[in-house]
């Protein structure tokens, strides 16, 4: 005997579970994105962080100059008849010398270990014994190329571009699997069918005749009449994990306007600190460094007074270096808050 048995789900079930599974599918392009967005912020804070130890690099060796013309002066007067410069001046800028030729060491190590992170992403070939001494060129006018925020966006025009952003959309998969989830729960109350098809072969009676084969179709129906309480259950949890992705959703988009408030917040207030350099700090400091200066070639000013405005003022440019640096960085966080999935922009 051979018999073949085939059962249905109930209801709906099948044609559900394929929708999961294709809605499961959208995922992955989805996760995709959000990496890819996170590499892009990723790479662009280490970029940021070796054009910022070039800068300084720079900034010292034009400072190493300066200092070294001061040297001259001091030690040129020295060795005149006049002998207005003292030995502990001569003794100081030979000390401050050495002092900045420090500070270069220490900032090309941090370049070629910075050169080091980034090279794993878009970098390879310039670690080598050289790195330390190899430029950054960046093809603008001094600044690294970054998208900025051309306005603060209204709180419904934010939410909507925000709810584009691939993780939030990754919970909207996770959502629509749930609520596929819930519907295929709720098709349990439904009845399943099954079909059985046997096939029996009998041979010859005793008398020798020839008997018939058997062939046979049964249907069976189960009616989940006394197993109500188990679906109930099946369906409060799916239903519980619809809510919830609900709620994930909120959470991830608040999260992301929190972030966009506090980067743009940031942002500005950067840009408030960089105006005062520019405007008010750095030319005071210049001033204050060249009136030292003339005293000092005057005959009427102390020399640590010259040392100590020339110091102040390198450490203001690298300050202001610093503070652009991350303004760059913010906006580098800023761009990946607005990302959007692929899916989107190709629309």
């Amino acid at each position: 005997n051979v018999s073949v048995s085939q059962m249905f789900p109930a209801g709906d079930t099948l044609r559900l579970t394929g929708e999961k599974y294709a809605v499961q599918g959208d995922q992955m392009p989805l996760m995709r994105d959000n990496r890819r967005a996170m590499l892009a912020m990723e790479v662009s804070n280490l970029w940021l962080t070796v054009y910022s130890y070039e800068e300084s690099i720079k900034l010292v060796k034009q400072n190493r100059t300066l200092f070294e013309q001061l040297h001259e002066v001091v030690e040129s007067s020295y060795s005149s008849a006049y002998g207005r410069a003292k030995q502990q001046d001569l003794v100081r800028s030979e000390l401050e010398l050495i002092k900045l030729d420090h500070r270069l060491t220490q900032l090309r190590q941090a370049k070629e270990n910075a050169l080091k992170k980034l090279s794993q992403y878009i970098l390879p070939t310039m670690v080598d014994q050289n790195t330390a001494d190899q430029a950054i060129t960046l093809k603008t006018t001094g600044e690294p190329i970054m998208v900025t925020p051309s306005s603060i966006l209204p709180p419904n025009s934010l939410a909507a571009r925000l709810s584009q952003h691939p993780l939030v959309r990754i919970v909207d998969v996770q959502s629509n699997t749930a609520q596929i989830d819930k519907s295929i729960a709720e098709q349990k109350y439904k009845p399943e069918w099954g079909v059985t098809l046997g096939y029996g072969y009998r041979g010859d009676d005793l008398s020798g005749k020839d008997r018939a084969d058997l062939a046979s179709i049964a249907v069976s129906v189960s009616v989940p009449i006394f197993s109500s309480s188990r679906q109930d259950a099946q369906v409060k949890a799916a239903t519980l994990q619809v809510e919830s992705f609900l709620s994930e959703k909120q959470l991830v988009l608040n999260e992301l306007m929190a972030k966009y408030r506090v980067l743009t917040s940031d942002i500005n207030l950067l840009d408030q600190r960089i105006r005062l350099y520019q405007t008010k700090l750095l030319p005071s400091y210049r001033e204050s460094a060249q009136a030292m200066l003339n005293a000092y070639t005057s005959n009427d000013g102390v020399f640590s007074d010259v040392v100590q405005a020339r110091i102040d003022t390198l450490n203001a440019h690298i300050e202001l270096l610093n503070i652009r640096i991350e303004r760059f960085k913010r906006l580098a966080e800023l761009n990946y808050v607005m990302a959007q999935s692929e899916e989107v922009k190709l629309k």
